[in-house]
């Protein structure tokens, strides 16, 4: 009997610093049951970038995207409150 491969995690990192952005996709390069499909600098960026690439199963996302002091709609807390609504 042919075994099936189990299905990967499609994982969104979002966060405004390039560096931590990179950080976190070279981490998850490591783990066998996920794959980074999208990397993006902010709310905005993710909605378009998932629009194109599908949903995520996982997203590694900062709070303290630019805008969150004020819950502005893309900043990393309105970006959540948004795609669980």
């Amino acid at each position: 009997m042919k075994k099936t491969a189990t299905p990967r995690l499609r994982i969104a990192i979002v966060d405004d610093h390039v560096l931590l952005r990179e950080m976190l996709a070279t981490i998850c390069t490591i783990w066998v049951h996920g794959e980074v499909v999208l990397k993006a600098a902010d709310g905005v960026d993710y909605e378009e970038q998932v629009a194109k690439v599908g949903k995520m199963n996982l997203r590694l996302w900062t709070c303290g995207c630019p805008g969150a002091m004020d819950m502005r709609p893309w900043s990393g807390y309105g970006s959540t409150n948004r795609i669980r609504a």
